[in-house]
């Protein structure tokens, strides 16, 4: 029976099998910090990571980077429920393009939340991460032109290794280890075991949103900007993690990020899955759009949406405008992105906690303004409560078209909240939005998660089919009052925007008085920019009077005090024209590769095709051979997906991690050659020393010099490698001969033969004579131990033999 002490000692075994398997890998996170730089200052600030708790007892929470020594040892912690733990962790643990082990991982006991912030000096921004059970493998990155670059990062979440293919879209180029690609080429991306994470960045100003993401196993996702500015001075980092597909929804509410000027707009980005894909937008605008796979629409908006995009999937993502002037009362932000949760991810209670400011010393700000954004049906605003208690003087707008309605709150800095509804079935959004002097973040305080895209997904990845099945464990049961509000979105909805159009005649009627607002400020700028303002308002006479005012020049003179700033932003404008025929030249430079390409229509690779490969566009151009610019690699593609496949000629092998680079193979490390060995490019050559000859490409044999007669009168003796003369006069050489002579005649083995049989006869006499001493040894040592136990005549009866040692 195993003793007490010997079960004990089994017990960490069976807590880490316990706490790294089933139990805990509902509540395990993989999320990673994308590259954030500032390059004003060599001061890269420390990144923060918060973990929530919504469970009813204690969690207990393990924070540690898997791969990687970036994070000193497992950080361990307990969380009491509706509780909040903020870890800071160092400014390296973000990402630089290319390979790393740079992955975060989070593991709870319990149900917990858990969100990022990837803070530095005026360049900040938040992210919602997603729970490793709920990521998938086909994403579209969302993300906004940039200054600086826009970016993808990966995180294998599953053993092995994981392929991951990236498809550039369109006007976009992007470089993956040192090769350049364009829009339409797919980019292969492999990871060779869990956690390892990879980020890829677009150059020349392109811009990754549209970008599709495919991998044949699960990964987690993540895009944005390094850095940007939106329609202003101020610049900043954009970050999310991307939702997979199958959690893509159907209709979608956008809310007015607060704090903002009247003229500060926020852009909506609106991503489609499928093509022919009509989305129909109501609220602040009212418009309808198709849209094709990866294909995005931005909207540039003062208020709240409502978009409806019928049965076809969509993503929905929002990018604030950066602050119009440096340290502005009346206008702090910066670009801050936010991706909406679809209707069908809105949860019940949320759990956070709200970040506190570092101030800069060139900031003006003191703390965050701080909001949480709310969004929940009209009807069921009343019960919310904010830490038990209700909500304390809440600004709701209904939002035109449906049956939703936005409110925001204050919060202050650096507190814990809890945000629930007193009924347990009804469901309402929250976003957590933050700003100070040219900076600010934004992100959903948690999301649903639940799979309600029950489209399959148009994918190369065999197991695809299995993740929709699992997708289909009644979770889609759970949507199944969204599939009711698509149906009266499609059919009823419309009816009923006739009516509503009716009542928001009277809503327009109020909202051309807030446009109206705006022309008086355009008054206030008649001086040239207040006329673009005016633009927006074109639909009357008061436009057509703004461009007479921008005729007057004499205007422009009087903005040496108020406007300058803006007139430096149009000479910025300019510039950017100036830069286009840049990005033409830059296409002049690839198109010199694909002459290389050319040299790689030799026809046999293509003829391959036959069987199962067709040519893909520009194909050989993105096959290349190292050092060996005669030599051209073999390139096909799949059928029906724009995947090459780089084959290498003889000598050559694919560089491990480049599957488009080959590389000389040195043979000589295999040892092929029996002596010398030289590597050359493609192929080797195997050397032979003094006294040898090639007898085959990698064997030496000796050679025999005596066939050649080298030493005339004198005997010639071949030796390994070489051979030596030796006189016939001299007695070893008569001797040689003799004993040659003497070796290889009958009489020799006749007289061996004999020799070997006496041998064997003497063995076996010697063999018996041995025996028989042993024998005769053996009886002597008995009659001595036993006297008389063998006499002539037999002992009398009455004799009684005893051995003491019996």
């Amino acid at each position: 029976m195993i003793s007490f002490y010997r079960l004990m000692s089994f017990l960490p075994i069976l807590l880490y099998c316990f706490f790294t398997t089933g139990a805990l890998s509902e509540y395990e996170y993989a999320l990673v910090y994308m590259k954030n730089i500032v390059a004003e200052t060599a001061v890269q600030q420390d990144v923060e990571l918060y973990i929530a708790s919504r469970s009813v007892s204690n969690v207990t929470v393990t924070v540690d980077n898997p791969d990687g020594s970036f994070i000193s040892g497992p950080i361990t912690f307990e969380l009491a429920p509706d509780t909040v733990n903020m870890q800071i962790l160092p400014a390296d643990i973000r990402l630089d393009d290319g390979f790393s082990n740079k992955a975060v991982r989070v593991v709870g006991s319990g149900d917990i939340i858990v969100y990022g912030l990837n803070r530095n000096l005026y360049s900040t921004d938040g992210f919602t991460a997603f729970r490793v059970d709920q990521t998938g493998t086909e994403y579209y990155a969302l993300a906004y032109t940039p200054l600086t670059a826009t970016q993808i990062a990966l995180v294998a979440v599953e053993d092995g290794v994981t392929v991951v293919e990236v498809t550039v879209p369109a006007d976009t180029f992007l470089e993956w280890l040192g090769l350049r690609y364009d829009a339409g080429d797919v980019v292969t991306i492999t990871l060779n075991d869990k956690y390892q994470t990879a980020q890829i960045s677009s150059v020349d100003n392109g811009d990754l949103t549209g970008a599709r993401i495919l991998s044949d196993k699960k990964i987690s996702a993540f895009s944005g900007n390094v850095r940007t500015s939106v329609d202003g001075i101020s610049r900043d980092h954009l970050v999310d993690q991307l939702p997979p597909m199958v959690q893509w929804g159907f209709t979608y509410c956008t809310v007015r990020t607060p704090g903002r000027t009247a003229d500060r707009a926020d852009l909506v980005r609106v991503v489609a899955h499928l093509d022919n894909t009509v989305v129909q937008v109501q609220g602040a605008l009212n418009q309808q759009f198709v849209l094709n796979a990866g294909e995005y629409k931005e909207l540039s908006t003062t208020g709240a949406l409502y978009i409806d995009s019928g049965n076809q999937s969509v993503m929905v993502g929002v990018i604030s405008t950066s602050q119009s002037t440096v340290n502005s009362d009346s206008d702090e932000g910066d670009p801050s992105m936010v991706i909406m949760p679809a209707l069908g991810q809105y949860s019940n209670n949320y759990i956070f906690s709200t970040p506190s400011y570092i101030k800069p010393a060139s900031s003006q700000s003191s703390q965050y303004d701080i909001y949480v954004l709310m969004i929940a049906k009209t009807a069921e605003v009343g019960d919310l409560k904010l830490n038990g208690e209700s909500l304390v003087n809440p600004s709701w707008s209904v939002i035109a078209g449906s049956e939703y309605s936005f409110g925001k709150l204050s919060v202050d800095n650096d507190k814990t909240y809890a945000l629930n509804h007193l009924d347990a079935d009804v469901k309402f959004m929250a976003l957590l939005y933050g700003s100070a002097d040219r900076e600010s973040f934004y992100f959903p305080i948690d999301v649903g998660q639940a799979n309600i895209n029950v489209i399959t997904p148009v994918s190369v990845v065999g197991n695809k089919g299995e993740k929709g099945a699992r997708g289909a464990k009644g979770l889609e049961g759970v949507q199944g009052p969204k599939g009711f509000r698509g149906a009266t979105g499609s059919t009823g909805m419309t009816g009923s925007r006739g009516e509503i159009g009716e009542k928001g005649a009277k809503g327009e009627a109020g909202s051309p008085s807030q446009i109206g607002a705006t022309g008086a400020t355009g008054a206030t700028g008649s001086s040239g920019l207040s006329g673009e303002v005016g633009a927006t308002g074109l639909r009357g006479d008061v436009g057509a009077t703004g461009a007479t005012g921008a005729t007057g020049s004499q205007g422009e003179e009087g903005e040496k005090g108020q406007s300058g700033s803006t007139g430096d932003r149009g000479v910025i404008g300019d510039v950017g024209p100036a830069g286009a025929p840049g990005a033409d030249g830059l296409k002049g430079v690839k198109g010199a590769k694909g002459v290389t390409g050319a040299q790689g229509v030799k026809g046999p690779t293509g003829s391959q095709g036959e069987k199962g490969y067709v040519a893909a566009p520009d194909c050989t151009r993105k096959c290349l051979v190292k050092d060996a610019p005669m030599e051209t690699a073999g390139c096909r593609a799949t059928f029906g997906t724009v995947q090459h496949l780089c084959s290498c000629p003889a000598g050559f092998h694919l560089l491990e991690g480049n599957p488009n680079l080959c590389v000389d193979i040195d043979e000589c490390d295999l040892e092929l050659c029996s002596h010398s060995c030289e590597n050359v490019i493609g192929s080797y050559i195997c050397t032979c020393p003094a006294g040898y000859s090639s007898g085959t490409k990698n064997n030496c044999v000796d050679i025999d010099e005596c066939e050649n007669s080298p030493c005339g009168t004198d005997v010639c003796v071949n030796g390994i490698g070489s051979y030596i003369c030796i006189p016939p006069s001299r007695p070893e050489t008569q001797a040689r001969k003799s004993g040659l002579q003497m070796l290889f005649s009958p009489d020799y083995f006749i007289a061996l033969f004999v020799l070997l049989l006496l041998l064997t006869l003497i063995v076996i006499i010697l063999a018996v004579c041995l025996l028989c001493r042993l024998r005769n040894r053996n009886r002597v040592q008995r009659l001595n131990k036993f006297p008389g136990f063998y006499p002539t005549q037999p002992p009398p009866a009455s004799v009684i033999l005893r051995d003491n040692n019996y």
